[in-house]
């Protein structure tokens, strides 16, 4: 099998997962991922250059935000202003090839270099731009890899992963590192081709969302199948036990999974022409407008009172741009403090909604 390195953190959640798809899948455009493509290019750009990137041509290229963009590209400049001066660098969005046990594998290194002060060590930088923080010490661990079987003079490999939307108020950006030696990653290689090649499959939600065989698994369709004839078989009239609502609910959160899928690729297929129903009936797309009323603008015509009159304010969005360039260790104090004040003013209004959740059963 071809394996990457990008995606060895979801193949150890689901060995299942490595093999090719039969279909390859085409991606929709996410923002998520422009971003990253966006910043990834710009400090590309910038590493090699030392000049910063176009910014509005970067942007327009990929579709997304010139603030955002430019802020991740400015901490992601930040870093390597202090790893600089200590590195030799080797090269930028470094491809390498390798093998692990009996496969292929590549991977796409951001930053490739060479400490000055001991030679026989590499450092491997790798951006971040997620919200989220996820492990991603098998890719890591998979460039060290790759390193080692390319040069035979490195006994130690430092993996950096670079958090780049978390940086501090004074331009700190928070990193994570993994030191490898030839005997750790040789050992996390056996243990890793031994996980590989059960072949298990984890109906993991995350997981599955970045699969190339989310379309085509069969383990994972039988599984929706199941789950969907579960649910879809209730007898509405029927009286229906605790017990038995527990047992039916991983099936529920299984089939509703599934129907979201379902109604992704089916609108896939009737965006490219209407899908008849065979009973004188067809799907189609159908847009829908929502005008939406700029309450800055608005102000200006009917009056600062009047708009607020009609305005509800975003909670999140209101405390993210309230502490803004805070410290993150400090941010969610300053945003109890803001909800305090608020609440104290008579400023915030209560809504309760009840929802299901899990939890450890209480004994």
């Amino acid at each position: 099998m071809k394996l990457r390195c990008s995606s060895l953190p979801r193949i150890a959640a689901c060995p299942a997962s490595a093999e090719a798809p039969l279909v390859s899948v085409v991606d929709e455009w996410n923002e998520a991922g422009a971003v990253g493509t966006a910043v990834h290019e710009g400090l590309a750009h910038w590493i090699k250059t030392q000049k910063f990137p176009p910014l509005d041509a970067l942007c327009e290229k990929h579709g997304v935000k010139p603030a955002e963009v430019g802020w991740l590209i400015r901490n992601g400049r930040h870093v390597w202003g202090v790893y600089e001066p200590l590195v030799d660098l080797v090269g930028v969005e470094h491809h390498l090839t390798g093998a692990l046990g009996e496969h292929e594998l590549s991977g796409h290194l951001d930053e490739l270099g060479r400490r000055k002060d001991k030679p026989r060590t590499a450092v491997v930088i790798d951006w971040k731009t997620n919200r989220v923080e996820r492990d991603y010490s098998r890719q890591i661990l998979g460039y060290g890899s790759l390193v080692f079987q390319n040069a035979a003079q490195i006994n130690e490999v430092i993996g950096v992963i670079v958090w780049l939307r978390e940086a501090e108020k004074d331009g700190s950006v928070p990193t994570e590192t993994l030191t490898m030696t030839r005997d750790n990653v040789s050992l996390w290689t056996e243990k890793f081709l031994d996980h590989l090649e059960s072949g298990e499959y984890t109906n993991n939600p995350e997981t599955c969302a970045f699969c190339p065989k989310r379309h085509a698994c069969a383990t994972r369709s039988i599984l929706m199948r199941n789950a969907v004839a579960c649910v879809s078989k209730l007898d509405p009239k029927a009286v229906l036990t605790r017990d038995d609502l527990a047992r039916i609910y991983p099936q529920a959160q299984a089939a509703k999974r599934a129907l979201n899928e379902f109604d992704k690729m089916l609108k896939a297929q009737v965006a490219e022409a209407p899908v008849s129903l065979g009973n004188g009936q067809e799907l189609y797309i159908q847009e829908t407008k929502t005008d939406i009323i700029a309450p800055r603008d608005a102000a200006t015509i009917y009056g600062a009172d009047q708009v607020l009159e009609s305005c509800t304010l975003s909670k999140t969005k209101f405390l993210d741009a309230q502490t803004e360039g805070a410290p993150k260790r400090g941010r969610k104090l300053a945003k109890t403090e803001i909800i305090d004040t608020l609440r104290n003013a008579g400023a915030i209004e209560t809504r309760v909604d009840k929802k299901l959740a899990k939890r450890k059963e209480k004994t």
